[in-house]
């Protein structure tokens, strides 16, 4: 994949994120719709839960580790031998996680006691029956997760990013339909309804570029190599879930209110993750791995530099933006109802301290890629333990002296780190790995930004508008034209190369 291609496919997979977030909506406002905020609600958000905290981290980590094996069998051996590896890990994953789920099955009435404690009776029952439909969901995603990273290997990734509109669609259409006779169970139903639809739609479009075969082989040298590069991999994948949790829990004893706002300051800063970050690591893994597979490390050097580059172009400001708008940004998404000024100042507080961090969590989304490529999955893993250890050791200070935002500034802090630490032993480990571009950029794309910055700044405190929707627009057109001038007059390399790669046919 070219470039050009990389730049356009990414776009395109931010937009159809966007539309998914706009039809995920739609469906959360069809749930409140019929059935309120009501103890039935709760049950069915706790059997929709538990799936997916219990095996979303494993398929993540499945599918990260089948790419650069896949990639490797793909261009090193045969087409045959790659495709017969998938089908030997759809069938003995698929097995082992049929058996699961019957185990868990047996057990839902333990699951839910464990994740929703707090049930009475009849909302406990009521979440165990609900739980035992959607259990299916973990097998489907699993199988989907495959078919998925078999999918990008082969450069497809438009089509698989539009699955996530079969899931809502089924959901959606069975609550419409169903609600009045089976009630909160058709949302269970129509769950599974979604998934199947979703798995069905991502096997016919993977059937053009593989053909699955019946094979169970649980001693097959390739699917031990991923079982065992899976286990560092799932360490890696936890640490920001384990994050999460330690925040939840400083938080618990900090003011009332205070994991409200890092929920609430968290969930603009996952936005920008989603469409910045998200939709350019899922391309460009699959293309680092071809590198990796072919021995080109000067191709592999190539896109790195160029995602890189094109991160820092884009979040860099991005970052200074939200540091100046955050009040205005969290104020067009919250500021409703309850919600009131103090409410907008606290989370507001914590979004900047977040968003320090946006542009080291790109990076350390895409090196981590690169080592996965490479098929070296301790190093992420063992650097994961660092950064844990550390954001323990800053959430058990910071918030002593900054109060909740000590919270926000450990993540942020933690995620620089581990980045920086990715940078440096990708260079000492893999010297044939050159980073000269990007670092060009970055002397180029600072000095833009620091412009941009005190401009916008200025209009900030001079600016008196009354309208926050009026006062982010002006805002971000001011930010835009001035970084963009800036980015002309130091002749940024990344600038060029994206802007031929947009107009290019």
């Amino acid at each position: 994949m070219s470039s050009s291609k990389l730049v356009k496919s990414s776009i395109i997979v931010s937009i159809i994120l966007a539309i998914g977030y706009l039809v995920s909506f739609v469906k959360e406002s069809i749930i409140a719709n019929y059935f309120g905020v009501s103890a039935d609600v709760d049950a069915y958000t706790i059997a929709i839960t538990i799936p997916v905290v219990l095996f979303s981290i494993v398929t993540v980590s499945i599918r990260s580790v089948i790419v650069p094996i896949y990639s490797d069998l793909l261009y090193n051996k045969t087409k045959d031998v790659a495709d017969g590896f998938i089908s030997n890990v759809i069938c003995c994953v698929g097995t082992i996680i049929l058996v699961l789920i019957v185990l868990m099955e047996l057990s839902a009435g333990y699951l839910t006691l464990f994740f929703a404690p707090g049930f009475d009776t009849v909302t406990h029952d009521l979440s165990t029956n609900l739980l035992r439909i959607t259990l299916l969901s973990i097998f489907f995603t699993v199988i989907n997760d495959v078919l998925v990273g078999v999918l990008n290997v082969h450069k497809r990734f438009i089509a698989p990013a539009c699955s996530v509109f079969f899931l809502n669609l089924g959901l959606i259409l069975t609550i419409v339909f169903l609600h009045s006779q089976y009630g909160i169970i058709a949302a269970a139903f129509g769950y599974i309804f979604g998934g199947s639809l979703s798995i069905l739609y991502i096997s016919l479009v993977a059937s053009k570029v593989y053909r699955f075969r019946l094979i169970f082989n649980f001693k097959d040298k390739f699917l031990r190599r991923t079982m065992k590069q899976a286990i560092p991999v799932v360490w890696s994948t936890s640490i920001a879930e384990v994050n999460a949790v330690i925040n939840r829990v400083i938080a618990s004893f900090l003011f009332v209110g205070s994991i409200s706002a890092l929920s609430y300051a968290n969930k603009i800063n996952s936005i920008f993750i989603s469409f910045f970050i998200t939709a350019v690591a899922t391309i460009v893994y699959p293309l680092y791995a071809e590198s990796s597979a072919k021995k080109d490390m000067d191709q592999l050097s190539h896109r790195i530099n160029f995602t890189l580059s094109l991160y820092t172009m884009i979040l860099m400001p991005l970052v200074l933006g939200v540091l100046c708008f955050r009040k205005e940004l969290v104020s067009v998404a919250f500021a409703r109802g309850v919600f009131d000024a103090a409410a907008v100042e606290s989370t507001a507080a914590l979004l900047g301290c977040y968003c320090l961090g946006l542009l080291f969590m790109s990076f350390r989304e895409t090196l981590t890629k690169v080592f996965y490529s490479l098929q070296d999955m301790k190093t992420p893993a063992r650097n994961a333990t660092i950064g844990i250890l550390i954001n323990v050791v800053l959430n058990l200070t910071l918030p002593f002296v900054l109060g909740v935002k000590g919270l926000a500034l450990g993540t942020s802090f933690t995620a620089m780190f581990i980045s920086l630490r990715l940078l440096f032993l990708l260079k000492k480990n893999y010297q044939q790995v050159q980073l000269d571009y990007f670092q060009k950029n970055v002397i180029g794309i600072t000095f833009a930004t620091l412009v941009m910055t005190v401009i916008v700044f200025a209009f900030y405190y001079i600016y008196h508008g009354t309208n926050t929707i009026v006062t982010l627009g002006i805002g971000a057109v001011v930010g835009i034209g001035v970084y963009g001038i800036g980015l002309l007059l130091f002749r940024v390399p990344v600038l060029k190369q994206a802007f031929q790669m947009m107009i290019k046919k």
